[in-house]
């Protein structure tokens, strides 16, 4: 939970997410601490996207995915998703999905989402 809390506060910090959002995520940490889901070991989502050249990674503990898939797809317009069933691809990755779970390639950009 502390290494959780403290990539949080290193995303606050780099203003990869606002103050208010890394906020939305620590209570996500603490809920999860409180119901005591801590037993199972940490899953990570890894997202890589690249385009023009550059690359980012993104790096998401698995407790935090419905915090910030809400957060994420209020910034993307819904017409310029993909046809992708994001409500079974949660459930998918919920349930123990692992490996590659996602891969979308398209002119400008190519997303790749791995479970681990």
């Amino acid at each position: 939970m502390e290494s959780e809390k403290f990539q949080i506060l290193k995303l606050v910090q780099e203003g990869k997410v606002s103050a208010e959002e890394g906020a939305r995520l620590l209570q996500a940490v603490e809920q999860r601490c409180a119901d005591g889901s801590t037993s199972t070991p940490a899953k990570w989502l890894r997202m890589r996207v690249q385009t023009d050249g550059n690359l980012v990674s993104i790096n998401l503990p698995i407790a935090l995915l419905d915090v910030a898939v809400s957060m994420g797809l209020k910034f993307i317009p819904k017409d310029e998703l993909p046809e992708i069933d994001i409500p079974a691809l949660l459930t998918a990755i919920k349930q123990g999905a692992t490996g590659k779970v996602l891969e979308v390639v398209a002119e400008e950009a190519t997303v790749e989402i791995t479970v681990e």
